[in-house]
């Protein structure tokens, strides 16, 4: 258990092994679906994020979690490990996620990476017209 929980449950007034971390007062269990329908459904209106049925749960933040990590260090098994899960597959080709903005700059990349070492582009940086010609 994380220090942030450990800390959360010492201070909770329910604090045996069978106890829940986060109850309602009396100790019984909170709603699952308090949170989804009062905090995130109306955040996800507020921010103009339309959302289907059965999807745009608090899930949702795990598939999330996994693409920023993937973005951010081009590594699938630094996403596999923080996400717990056994097998990389299950972070490919579930929870990481292409964006627009990834796609964009992965075929920049090709475009310049082949037109740099291209004989007819490189001794000439102009349009293609003029270095077909």
């Amino acid at each position: 258990m994380t220090p942030t929980l450990t800390d959360h449950r010492r201070r909770a007034d329910c604090r045996t092994s069978d106890d829940l971390i986060f109850c309602r007062p009396d100790g019984t269990p909170c709603d699952p679906n308090y949170l989804r329908k009062f905090v995130l459904y109306p955040a996800l209106k507020a921010a103009g994020i339309p959302r289907g049925k059965g999807t745009h749960g608090f899930h949702l933040f795990r598939h999330t979690v996994a693409s920023i990590i993937h973005e951010r260090t081009g590594s699938l098994k630094n996403a596999q490990a923080f996400l717990g899960h056994s097998q990389l597959s299950t972070t490919a080709n579930i929870y990481v996620h292409v964006d627009e903005a990834q796609s964009r700059r992965i075929a920049e990349t090709i475009s310049s990476t082949m037109l740099d070492s291209c004989p007819l582009f490189a001794q000439q940086k102009g349009s293609c017209e003029e270095t077909v010609q």
